[in-house]
């Protein structure tokens, strides 16, 4: 029984509480009991209270209706000291009274029901609540009316549910319901009208303005009240206490941090005063204290406030929402000083807490993938941010803090991760959220910007941040105080932009005063800021030759992460150059081909369940390990390691594996799994994925006015398809039983794979620290070597800019057939490309034979079989037996035959507009974004030609022209063909207008009939379908083609890409692979719409003749050229297995 709990004073210090506040023993009890509360006595009211309650027991019994006026002032004793545990038993007693004795339409009831129903509101317990709150009402429905002065706190009760589902607006139109029945039976001194009077009524109105973000309407509410309780000599009162912290929480809303700390102040002294210091209430004191100190970074003096609650809590009867918030605070606290053990043990602690604030779950969340991401489990810290984002939504919740806090860590998260692109829209979608809601003097604020402008920073961006930075600095010591643990981060940042210009004195400068905030805040090395100070004054002495003190920090760096920590790898390498550096050869080789190996080995574990996308994203961020590894090979001594070579190899073959093989994987991971769900007749996820991804990529091509229409929230869009693809890809990965190998590839496996008559070479670009030493090799082996021989071509700004203008001249329309080669002006890119690996194989005696070549850089938009030769003057093509591959990890034997299944669908002739006349008509376009497509009726011939050959040869045949040569066609395809064939417009494009995604997938593709129709149809019609006739290589990776023998692209420039990621792979090729396409033929430049037809028509009939593809269109291209003697005819496609 609650009364056990208090400690039973007899009737005469009953009495001198009454005489020594001055009031009259003669008053009803509940007029002196209510009067002692406002005079602060909050304990001699409730023992008061209870002295009655016993009083009436004695007189009435138990069960006598008498006892509920005393219980009922109990409760409202304890409401008012926010011990609802209490209330809530005393009222139970209430109802177990009028169960007996007067049953539940006893108006007293009802009173009871709403007591109950706002103890329950502020744990947080709205169901039970709602269903207390609807018996009240019916009560009064069918005894006393809605008009009934009780009444009011029925729609008081409304009022604050309403406002915890932050139905604002609802809730204070609720609340003026309540003031004016108030006001209409203003004459009443009822019990329930002196305690629930217009001024509480105004502070909890008040309350809504506060989370609503209206703080001056709140402002000016409470003023009113505050002042009228001054008048009134109610500065004790419990009432004057709750006013006092609904004005810190208003001031703290509106980020008036000073003023609002001064009123959490005043609120814990009234409380110390009134109810003692250790009280549950007074303890929330402590923790609204400590958490705007932590806010305004003040560290040390939060954690005491912290230590106070945390050593004073009684679990039976202290406010578990209180003490869950305060252990978290600290996990936060420490967090911040990059102290994960201790954070962790706090919020294993705060885990172990019963709490009712949904708030609480959110603040966990954002604790646990913040730790999370301090110590490397990034896909573990995406998935817990990610959840607390999409509560949030789905909830719908106004605003909290700790989603904010969320976008921020996820911002560091990309950007560490090398999703710098996701990290800016990330932090832009919250920074406008916060600049509309008038939040841009927010503590939240000020970390979003921080982490969006070392997003920009790191994506290459060169805008001039200094003014953005000293703005944010002037705030956050005006609003938060001279030495917050924000200006850590914003000195660093500051410090990186002048090292990255060179600065570096004004470097350690900007970087030194981040130490001293640091260090007054105990922040410990491994706190993240303290650990990218270390590494830019590492990468500083490493940039000034002081070889020693950059070595003694990396290896301060090292002794910070864990073994397994993305991180290490990095620093490894860093050290091995150094080591090379300072001559220690030996060291160097070992360490950086250990930091290799450790690179590659956590691409299958780091990357197991992210997007593709986000993949590639981590992939092109990580890859500075190679950078090092190629910095030191590109050394005369790596040019002479036996073991630097050959893990050259090795790791351009695994390199390219997480490109291609490893998205192949993923795709038949996924269509297993569905294969499934299909049989079971469940939901197909992919065949949505692939939907949505069709969408984003119409919706990418469309106007910014056309998108405002769809009202598309491209960051929603966009994180849905990732969110999705993720879980598809974890899914799929627990339930197949696909068995796939995770072990690194050799280049010995490739050697065991070659004839006696075949080569294998792989191009690489190898990218160089110091950007000027980027150069080209080649390693070259066959099948009785003991390691790949090292072949150098030359430094990669010539190639890429010098020599690949005169290669672009050969490919023009008006090239000369044959080049005076004395000319002193002319370099023959021959020369440059391809006669140093010439020259090795003849070193070699290997310059006869079949030659397998893997591209890479520069490479990739170039022919390399319509290099001229200036001493024989014949082309490669006529010298030698390329066969263009992938990867040489992935040579396959083709056999001189053409597979009995015989099934060929013929796609071309798209309908773009009415044909034009023009003499010399190429697959080309001026301007992709006016969509001036003409139409190409020699692809009609082509197709049709090929169609009657492969009847001929008794072939199953599809043809697909005109208004039925659609992307949607093309994505339906159900079964597989042997040969998929397209002829029409293809495109690639140097730069996206106004895109939703920046993707590179996203820049080439092909053109198909829908796009003659776009301006008829609706755009919400185009979106829908996700078929605007641009066919994508972003959605032709989830095209099912897994049969296809070889993809024909019959169209310009198909095979162009962006090189300077140096993938190795084209958009088209790329996504055509991992459709499942086994060897693709493709353009390089516009192609000549005739010569097409003659090269495709002719290539069919020698691989008919021949049954060898690959020296079929050897054969058609030799053929052509006897006709037409420029490459510009015969040499624009290339073919790739």
């Amino acid at each position: 029984m609650y009364l056990i709990k208090r400690q039973f004073i007899s009737i005469f210090f009953y009495l001198i509480p009454i005489i020594s506040f001055g009031l009259n023993a003669e008053d009803p009890k509940t007029k002196i009991i209510l009067d002692l509360e406002d005079n602060g006595a909050l304990n001699e009211a409730l023992q008061a209270s209870e002295d009655w309650i016993q009083s009436e027991k004695s007189k009435y019994g138990e069960q006598s209706v008498h006892v509920l006026l005393p219980l009922l002032i109990y409760a409202e004793l304890t409401k008012n000291r926010k011990e609802f545990q209490y209330s809530i038993e005393a009222l139970e007693e209430a109802k177990e009274i009028m169960n007996i004795s007067s049953g539940w339409l006893y108006p007293d009831y009802a009173l009871v029901n709403n007591y109950m129903a706002f103890a329950y509101i502020q744990n947080n317990q709205v169901e039970m609540a709602n269903r207390l709150i609807n018996e009240a009402e019916m009560i009064y429905v069918k005894t006393l009316t809605k008009q009934h002065p009780d009444y009011l706190f029925c729609l008081i009760n409304k009022a604050l549910l309403k406002k915890e589902g932050e139905y604002f607006e609802e809730s204070i139109k609720l609340f003026d319901e309540a003031l004016a029945l108030y006001n209409s039976n203003a004459q009443q001194v009822t019990f329930l009208h002196q305690v629930l009077d217009e001024h509480w009524i105004k502070v909890q109105k008040a309350k809504v303005y506060v989370d609503w973000f209206q703080f001056e309407k709140a402002n000016q509410l409470l003023s009113e009240v505050q002042e009228q309780l001054i008048n009134n000599s109610k500065e004790k009162s419990p009432l004057y206490t709750e006013t006092l912290l609904c004005i810190a929480d208003n001031f703290y809303n509106d980020h008036q941090y000073k003023l609002s700390y001064s009123f959490y102040d005043k609120y814990k002294n009234h409380l110390n005063t009134y109810l003692g210091k250790y009280h549950p209430y007074t303890l929330t004191a402590y923790y609204k204290l400590g958490h705007i100190l932590k806010s305004e970074g003040f560290l040390k003096k939060a954690t005491q406030y912290y230590t106070i609650i945390e050593k004073n809590y009684n679990a039976k009867n202290g406010d578990k929402n209180v003490y869950a918030k305060t252990l978290l605070g600290m996990a936060d606290i420490y967090l911040k000083r990059g102290n994960t053990k201790q954070a962790s043990d706090y919020l294993s602690k705060a885990d172990q807490v019963t709490f009712t604030d949904k708030d609480i779950n959110l603040l966990s969340l954002r604790l646990s993938g913040e730790l999370s991401y301090i110590e490397g489990n990034y896909i573990t810290s995406e998935l817990q941010l990610m959840e607390l984002i999409s509560i949030v939504r789905q909830e719908r919740i106004f605003f909290t803090r700790h989603y904010s806090d969320a976008v921020t860590i996820l911002g560091e998260l990309f950007i560490t991760l090398g999703r710098s692109t996701d990290a800016i829209n990330i932090c832009d979608s919250e920074v406008r959220f916060l600049t509309k809601r008038e939040m841009t003097n927010s503590y939240s604020f000020f970390d979003i910007q921080l982490t969006k402008i070392y997003a920009h920073i790191h994506h290459g961006d060169h805008e001039n941040y200094e003014e953005q930075l000293n703005e944010i600095e002037k705030k956050i010591i005006g609003y938060l105080s001279p030495k917050h643990h924000f200006l850590v981060k914003l000195n660093y940042i500051r410090g990186y932009l002048e090292m990255r210009g060179g600065h570096y004195d004004k470097a350690n400068h900007e970087f030194n005063k981040a130490n001293t905030i640091a260090h007054h805040h105990q922040f410990l090395d491994k706190q993240s800021e303290r650990l990218r100070i270390i590494d830019a004054k590492a990468n500083i002495y490493l940039k000034q030759l002081k070889l020693d003190k950059a070595l003694d920090q990396y290896h301060l760096l090292q002794n910070s992460f864990e073994s397994s920590s993305i991180y290490q790898p990095y620093l490894l390498a860093r050290i091995a150059y150094i080591k090379a550096l300072q001559q220690n050869w030996d060291d160097a080789e070992d360490l950086i081909i250990k930091a290799v190996n450790m690179r590659l080995t956590q691409y299958d574990e780091q990357l197991k369940f992210t997007s593709e996308d986000e993949k590639i994203n981590f992939i092109h961020h990580s890859s500075e390990v190679f950078e090092y590894f190629f910095s030191l090979l590109s050394t005369e001594k790596g040019m002479a390691s036996t073991k630097m070579i050959k893990q050259a190899y090795n790791l351009q073959i695994n390199y390219r594996k997480y490109f291609l093989n490893e998205a192949i994987e993923r795709k038949e991971e996924i269509a297993s799994l569905n294969k499934y769900r299909n049989e079971q007749l469940f939901s197909n996820y992919a065949a949505n994925l692939y939907q949505q991804k069709s969408r984003l990529a119409t919706a990418n091509f469309l106007s910014v006015s056309d998108r405002k229409k769809l009202k598309l929230d491209s960051y929603m869009t966009i994180d849905r398809i990732k969110n999705l693809e993720k879980s598809l890809v974890f899914a799929s990965d627990k339930k197949t039983d696909i068995k796939v190998d995770k072990s690194l590839e050799k280049w010995e496996e490739i050697k065991n794979k070659l004839s006696d008559d075949e080569i294998a070479i792989e191009i690489i670009k190898l990218k160089n620290i110091e950007k000027e030493k980027d150069k080209y090799i080649a390693l070259i082996l066959d099948n009785k070597m003991k390691q790949p021989f090292l072949c150098e071509i030359g430094l990669a700004d010539k190639l890429e800019q010098d020599i690949i203008k005169e290669y672009k001249n050969c490919t023009s329309l008006h090239a000369k057939a044959y080049v005076m080669f004395d000319d002193k002006d002319y370099v023959p890119p021959y020369n440059h490309f391809w006669k140093p690996i010439s020259d090795a194989l003849l070193e070699l005696g290997l310059e006869k034979k079949t030659l397998y070549v893997s591209q890479d850089g520069i490479y990739n938009v170039i022919n390399l079989n319509i290099l001229q030769n200036p001493i024989t003057k014949k082309y490669l093509i006529e010298e030698n037996d390329i066969h263009l591959v992938i990867s040489t990890s992935n040579l396959k034997k083709e056999a001189n035959t053409i597979k009995s299944s015989k099934e060929i669908l013929l796609i071309g002739n798209p309908v773009f507009k009415k044909e034009e006349e023009d003499a010399l008509q190429s697959r080309g376009i001026n301007d992709v974004y006016a969509f001036e497509l003409d139409n190409l009726p020699g692809t009609a011939v082509e197709i049709d030609n090929s169609a009657e050959l492969f009847r001929k040869k008794g072939w199953n045949v599809k043809v697909l022209s005109k208004d039925q040569a659609t992307e949607e066609n093309i994505k339906n395809i159900s079964v597989a063909p042997n040969i998929l064939h397209i002829a029409t417009h293809g495109f690639y494009l140097n730069q996206l207008k106004d895109p939703i995604l920046n993707h590179q997938l996203l820049k080439s593709g092909l053109f198909l009939s829908e796009i003659a129709h776009k301006k008829e149809r609706d755009v919400f019609e185009i979106y829908q379908s996700g078929n605007d006739g641009i066919l994508t290589a972003y959605e032709v990776k989830g095209i099912n083609l897994n049969n296809t023998e070889l993809l024909v692209l019959s169209a310009c420039q198909s095979g162009v890409s962006d090189v300077s990621d140096g993938d190795g792979i084209s958009g088209l090729q790329y996504a055509f692979s991992i459709a499942g396409v086994q060897s693709i033929i493709m353009s390089l430049w516009n192609v000549d719409d005739k010569a097409t037809q003659k090269l495709m028509n002719e290539f069919y009939q020698q691989w008919f003749l021949t049954g060898n593809k690959s020296l079929a269109f050897k054969k058609a291209q030799l053929k052509l050229k006897e006709e037409y003697e420029i490459p510009y005819y015969w040499g624009a496609f290339v073919m790739i297995q």
